[in-house]
Parts: structure tokens; C-alpha cells; sequence
């Protein structure tokens, strides 16, 4: 059985290594598609094995979400006849199974096609530990529904997977099986606050200018929440959270 993830990536040397320590033992192939980084995080991710990177191409230049959003419609499909599963995951966003890829396996046998994940917004108040897996470090994470996202199916069986904006929904077509939500999503952006606000900061600084478009969709209008707005955001899941089993 292979597995092939995709994502695109900017600058993100600190949650680089996390990423790949929680999937390299069940992921056969990381293609990673670099938007210009320049913190080394392009260089640590070459050096990594089983890893394949190469530039990000925005396909609609004033548009950053349009251009994401076809990325993660199509890129996959180079996956057909090679791999069974393929997963599309942002950096900061880890499936969790306690044993994934025997359940990849058993739900390949079962001929299922798409597997929806149960989503959570992991939060701390805390920064990571180097060369210790996040969900290892961090189990308080708040339900959020808006995670519960399509992102493992067999390439082999979809024929479009029409992801909506950020992948929040999508409405496959080709042979659909689908399964119950047994693999959870956690999502790691509220890990440390400061580091979060500053993290957005600099993603709002490289791509002003190419949000324009997206505004008028409500796309990217978290880039641009200020720090009492951030904090009254990182406050609310924190009071929602509780201690996972993972």
C-alpha cells in the first residue's frame, strides 16, 4: 500500500520538523511545494528522505485562495496507478489514528473512497519541544466542526474531489464510499500565542496585494485580525478545549 501527501508551504522552518516526524511513518512520498520561503525551511525540508519539493505555482496571480484552492484540486491526481491513498494536509494540520495505516488498509479492503476526519483546534498557551510529536506534547484541543475535512481518498477511485475554500467541504465525484469519522484532525495553529499572531502577521505581509479578490468572499480575513481580536480568538477555543485521548 503507498501514500502520497501533498501541501503547499511558506516559511515554516519551526513546524517543519513536527510535520514530518508525525508522518514519515506513514507516509511512502512527501511532494512539497515551496511559495517562496526564505527561514531555510526549503533547504530542511531537501535534506528530509522520501521528500520531493518544488515551487508553488499561483495560478491566479491576484488571487491567493483561487490559487490554492486549484492546487489542492488537481495536484493530487498525478497520484493515479501510484498511489492508494493520498493525503492533502497543511503543515500545521496532523491526522491522528492510532494505527493509520493498518486503518488505511482495512478501509482499502473495504473498497471506501473517501474518509472524513473529526476536527479539532489544538491550543496552548505554551511553545513546542523539539524531536517530541505535537500530539504527544499537546492533547487539548476544542471540537471544531469547521476541521472535519476530506482529506485521505484513493485517487484511483475519485475523479474530481471539488474541494471548497481552505478544503472546509467538498463534493466528490467518481466511485464514493465513504467512511465514519475515525481518524481525527488536529489542527495546530494556536500553539504558543504570540508566535501565532506573529505567524499571521508575516503571511498578511507576503500576500498583501494578492487578498484583494479573496475579500469579497470573506477568505483570508483572519491574516488581518489585529492582537486583542487574536487573543479573544485564542481565548475562546482555550475555554472550549478539553484533554484528548490520543
Amino acid at each position: 500500500m503507498k501514500i502520497h501527501l501533498y501541501t503547499q508551504f511558506f516559511n515554516e522552518k519551526k513546524m517543519a520538523p513536527f510535520f514530518y516526524d508525525h508522518y514519515k511513518n506513514i507516509v511512502d512520498d512527501f511532494f512539497l511545494f515551496d511559495d517562496k520561503s526564505n527561514d531555510g525551511s526549503k533547504e530542511l525540508f531537501e535534506s528530509l528522505e522520501n521528500v520531493n519539493v518544488e515551487q508553488f505555482i499561483h495560478s491566479n496571480p491576484n488571487c491567493y485562495i483561487r490559487s490554492v484552492l486549484s492546487f489542492n484540486n488537481n495536484i493530487w491526481k498525478r497520484s493515479r496507478g501510484k498511489a492508494d491513498w493520498v493525503i492533502l494536509a497543511n503543515i500545521d494540520e496532523h491526522i491522528f489514528h492510532p494505527q493509520l495505516r493498518l486503518f488505511l488498509k482495512e478501509c482499502l479492503d473495504k473498497n471506501v473512497s473517501v474518509l472524513e476526519s473529526e476536527g479539532y483546534q489544538m491550543v496552548s498557551e505554551d511553545d513546542p519541544v523539539d524531536n517530541i510529536l505535537l500530539c504527544d506534547q499537546f492533547k487539548r484541543g476544542a471540537r471544531f466542526k469547521q476541521m472535519d475535512k476530506c482529506i485521505i481518498f484513493n485517487p484511483n477511485k475519485i475523479q474530481e474531489i471539488n474541494f471548497q475554500a481552505g478544503r472546509h467541504g467538498c463534493f466528490p465525484s467518481g466511485d464514493i464510499v465513504m467512511s465514519k469519522k475515525e481518524i481525527k484532525l488536529l489542527h495546530y495553529k494556536l500553539i504558543g500565542i504570540k508566535n501565532y499572531f506573529n505567524r499571521k502577521q508575516e503571511l498578511k505581509q507576503k500576500l498583501d496585494g494578492k487578498l484583494t479578490a479573496d475579500h469579497p468572499h470573506g477568505w483570508g480575513h483572519r491574516y488581518f485580525l489585529n492582537y486583542d481580536e487574536t487573543l479573544k480568538e485564542f481565548d475562546h477555543f482555550l475555554n472550549e478545549s478539553k484533554i484528548l485521548n490520543l
